[in-house]
């Protein structure tokens, strides 16, 4: 089938469902997933359909409602002070900055608290921030590929990594499944490791979103060393101890309270 006629024909495959996803189109069309791939990256060139993890809508298109059902987490289900910690962070992104966010429940947060049209490209494993952030008209969404994990509904693997290449951040927002003085952020499971170190990789500055209940705990592997580490947000319920420690080390350490998310405390205060 000509490349044209098959383009006309996955347009012509929208008069029938808002959402489209590339195994489908493949099927229909008897073509390979790497050939529709390219064909909707050309529609989306011009401007005719937008691309989504695994799939496509038409361009000016909302999310149809279902999708945004199933990727979306209620801002409700989250912690108090992953919150609180999320708005904190939040005031380090300044507009039309490049930003790498991981796919932690932490740094969405972040990501929840910028106003609706924040000018920004963002560069995220997350196929919820993605979702989340798609009716953004200033917002540039680079979704990191690679293979789905089911749990976190994030790209993983050395897929992940290898389908992006030459580009830089402004900063990079990472959580943590655990946070220990003074090696640095660990995680509880290894696939989710080399994604979350390329993204802190293109950053010029790395945030680590970190609430008190993290600090001291024991989880399998170290993701991101402390030495790498810029900035700590964190809330007010962190042990007096462990900030002076990180003061110390000459991390810049911003303390969220606790449900407000109004910095009180900022050491080390990077410009």
């Amino acid at each position: 089938m000509q490349k044209n006629v098959r383009q006309e024909r996955i347009m012509a495959e929208f008069e029938h469902s808002p959402y489209l996803t590339v195994k489908e189109i493949s099927e229909k069309l008897g073509c390979s997933e790497m050939t529709i791939r390219r064909d909707l990256a050309y529609l989306e060139s011009a401007h005719l359909i937008k691309r989504l993890p695994g799939g496509a809508i038409l361009h000016g298109q909302e999310f149809p409602v279902q999708i945004m059902e199933h990727f979306s987490m209620p801002t409700a289900a989250l912690r108090d002070e992953v919150i609180a910690v999320g708005k904190a962070a939040s005031s380090l992104i300044k507009s039309g900055d490049i930003i790498c966010v991981d796919a932690g429940t932490s740094a969405r947060a972040v990501v929840n608290q910028l106003p609706a049209n924040f000018p920004m490209t963002i560069i995220t494993t997350s196929l919820y921030c993605s979702f989340e952030i798609g009716n953004n008209p200033n917002a540039q969404i680079i979704q990191v590929g690679g293979s789905v994990h089911q749990k976190t509904h994030s790209t993983i693997n050395d897929l992940s990594v290898d389908s992006v290449d030459g580009l830089s951040a402004d900063i990079a927002i990472l959580s943590t499944k655990s946070f220990r003085i003074p090696n640095g952020a660990y995680e509880h499971t290894l696939t989710l490791i080399p994604p979350k170190q390329f993204l802190a990789s293109l950053a010029r500055k790395i945030v680590l979103c970190v609430d008190h209940t993290k600090f001291g705990a024991n989880s399998l592997c170290i993701a991101t060393p402390l030495k790498k580490i810029d900035t700590i947000v964190t809330d007010i319920s962190t042990p007096k101890k462990d900030i002076e420690n990180l003061v110390a080390l000459g991390k810049e350490v911003i303390i969220a309270d606790v449900p407000s998310g109004e910095i009180v405390s900022h050491f080390n205060k990077q410009a």
